[in-house]
């Protein structure tokens, strides 16, 4: 398996964040296939499992077969903004 990873920050002076997305490629044998909901189940090099589904773009999914040795190419990520928050509203003042 290997990883690639990326990292954006916001620009000097805008509003914190950024995101950091890590892709994958690994090569795994198909164990079990759902067309229907376009579902592979893959059993990577080190015999760990991963689900996933497949997209409308992958042409010749119906062609794929349990026993098929792919690699695929899969990503994760993560995305921060920060938000100010609202100051707390003062307490109504009580009638005496």
């Amino acid at each position: 398996m290997r990883s690639v990873w990326t990292v954006e920050l916001a620009p000097k002076g805008g509003t914190p964040g950024g995101y950091k997305v890590r892709t994958y490629q690994v090569s795994a044998v198909v164990d079990a296939i759902d067309y229907k909901s376009r579902y592979v189940s893959l059993r990577g090099p080190k015999g760990n499992t991963l689900s996933m589904p497949v997209s409308e773009d992958v042409k010749d999914f119906d062609k794929v077969k349990v026993g098929d040795k792919l690699t695929i190419a899969y990503s994760q990520a993560l995305a921060l903004e920060m938000v100010p928050q609202e100051a707390p509203k003062k307490a109504a003042a009580k009638k005496k």
